[in-house]
């Protein structure tokens, strides 16, 4: 059974044992969302992607699900043994001051090379110098996180996790009924335990590092 918006809420109503408002059962749903999945670097919300480059052309647009770049690599398909090298990545800011041609007087110019660095620019991928010629270019990225609007939508939670939602979302029920505190603390540590659930599987199936970010009330209300 497909776990979708519909159904966290009907789990919701299940736990505030009454039907609860639907559009404010959506936006404390979303709100928890957003909360779990700043919580870590998770490898769920990662993806990749390629394009290939044209001679002259410096800018290239991103997917659109894409939020955050991770690293980008560029490849000459045409060398003898081709290899995928990282790009440094770099503001805008930066290769205006160092860079005070790109990207208007350069592709006058036809001063174009090998790509050794990037930025993300108004929602394209920035490639510097301009690249000469075809290269593949991969890149990896973080995906965004939209809100779920229809019934049934699905998170991009995993599954077996999306139960945290109801839990986040009953005890932001639970804070604006003005609640016994003990019934929101339970419901705020049901919560935590589902993201720690899926913080020791992460750890467990990756090297991936980070902070683990606890929810204190103040982000609740």
């Amino acid at each position: 059974m497909a776990i979708d918006l519909a159904t966290l809420r009907t789990k919701l109503n299940n736990l505030a044992d009454e039907n609860v408002d639907a559009t404010k059962a959506n936006l404390w749903i979303n709100e928890t969302q957003k909360d779990f999945t700043n919580r870590f670097r998770w490898s769920w919300l990662e993806a990749k992607s390629s394009v290939n480059t044209v001679a002259g052309t410096y800018s290239y647009t991103l997917p659109s699900d894409f939020s955050n770049m991770l690293e980008v690599k560029v490849a000459d398909l045409t060398a003898t043994v081709p290899t995928a090298e990282r790009l440094e990545k770099v503001s805008r800011d930066y290769l205006a001051e160092n860079y005070p041609n790109f990207p208007e007087v350069d592709e006058v110019t036809a001063t174009q090379n090998t790509p050794a660095r990037y930025t993300v620019y108004t929602g394209a991928l920035w490639l510097h110098p301009i690249p000469d010629k075809q290269y593949a270019t991969y890149f990896k990225y973080f995906k965004d996180v939209t809100d779920l609007a229809n019934d049934t939508d699905e998170s991009i939670i995993p599954a077996e996790y999306r139960d945290a939602l109801a839990w986040g979302a009953y005890a932001k029920w639970l804070i604006a009924d003005e609640a016994d505190q003990n019934q929101i603390d339970t419901a705020l540590n049901m919560y935590e335990n589902l993201i720690r659930k899926a913080l020791e599987k992460e750890q467990l199936n990756s090297d991936t590092s980070g902070g683990y970010i606890t929810w204190t009330r103040r982000d609740l209300v």
